[in-house]
């Protein structure tokens, strides 16, 4: 989407200076080597710190014998941790992360290359990412530490192709449990992977839409499995949406897409037609839905992943809903409604509270 465009153009900044190249994002040292890389291995993955204290005071503990070079690898490291979730706020972003660099004795950089730090972010992570912050920094180590042990050539092939770096992504231990798996995709593939943070989400998606006869899947065009199968389904989903409508921003959390597989009514095809009889749908689907999620209210501490992933989201997206609205003012609404149609139709959404939708 066009708000999110500035953190891809960024992404695109570290693809070359720091995946391909070793060089810093923000300054001029060589800072994501081997050497470097190894250096955060001992000093972060085999000297983790238990107890109560929060992530940063642990981490500045563990980088403190580090060199400058190392520490500032772990500042750019956070800023590429920090580019996903939409819940912390970009001066909270620039605060840690010129905090991690501080630890280096040097001054942050004056004019970098790329922001510090973009607002908004381009989705919602949960609060299991920021809990488990550290396991997904000690899997982004894994992958930059296999990464950097292939030629430079080999690296840019691997770019070349969004498949080719899914299953090199993939290949790295404990993928399929963390969310930089996805968010990673995303950054350096927003045309082909979509911005979702979980395999639990992609595949309540897919598993909806799955409910639509008009979706049908050929076979991929290569060997598939897992969440890189998944990530192809909800490609070709969004594809057909897209012949269908003409349109070529489709995104699952906005509508029309949103709107379509959060009421489970793809079933029927009138109601998918039906913008108004999918909301009458949706109230009775509120309690067969609850029902299925009660369990997730049980124990608050350690709620299921519905409630983790979905707590507080609705609020974004009426961010994200009235940055659409605002846009169909800008720019232009579908030919086939006027602008203010589209404006309502970004308010009126059951997900939103922004109103009470009922009364539509």
């Amino acid at each position: 989407m066009k708000i999110h465009q500035p953190i891809y153009d960024g992404v695109q900044l570290w693809e070359h200076h720091c995946f391909i190249e070793d060089t810093s994002l923000f300054g001029d040292n060589a800072v994501w080597t081997p050497e470097v890389i190894d250096e955060f291995k001992v000093l972060f993955i085999d000297n983790g710190i238990s107890g109560n204290e929060d992530f940063f005071t642990k981490f500045e503990r563990q980088l403190r014998p580090g060199t400058m070079e190392v520490k500032q690898f772990a500042a750019e490291l956070l800023w590429l941790l920090h580019l996903f979730p939409s819940k912390i706020g970009a001066k909270k972003k620039e605060e840690q992360i010129k905090m991690v660099w501080s630890w280096s004795g040097q001054p942050f950089p004056e004019n970098p290359p790329a922001s510090i730090a973009y607002t908004p972010g381009i989705g919602s992570t949960g609060t299991a990412f920021s809990t488990h912050r550290w396991r997904e920094v000690a899997f982004l180590y894994r992958l930059f530490a296999a990464a950097k042990a292939l030629p430079v050539d080999e690296r840019r092939e691997l770019l070349a192709n969004p498949w080719d770096f899914a299953r090199f992504v993939d290949g790295i231990e404990g993928a399929s449990q963390r969310q930089m798996r996805h968010i990673l995709l995303n950054l350096l593939f927003p045309s082909t992977f979509e911005r979702i943070s979980t395999t639990s989400h992609k595949q309540a998606i897919a598993t909806e839409f799955e409910k639509c006869p008009e979706i049908t899947y050929t076979e991929p065009p290569s060997p598939m499995e897992g969440d890189l199968l998944l990530d192809w389904k909800l490609g070709h989903i969004r594809n057909v949406f897209a012949e269908k409508t003409g349109r070529d921003d489709l995104d699952f959390y906005r509508p029309p897409l949103s709107s379509l597989w959060s009421y489970g009514v793809l079933a029927d095809p009138a109601l998918v037609a039906n913008y108004r009889g999918q909301l009458n749908a949706h109230t009775d689907l509120l309690w067969k839905r609850f029902r299925s999620h009660a369990t997730d209210f049980v124990s608050f501490d350690e709620p299921g992943e519905f409630l983790k992933q979905t707590e507080l989201d609705y609020k974004h997206l009426a961010i994200e809903k009235v940055a659409t609205g605002v846009d169909s003012l800008n720019i232009g609404a579908d030919p086939n409604e006027s602008r203010a149609i589209a404006l309502l139709d970004c308010l009126k959404s059951a997900n939103t509270n922004i109103v009470d939708y009922r009364a539509w």
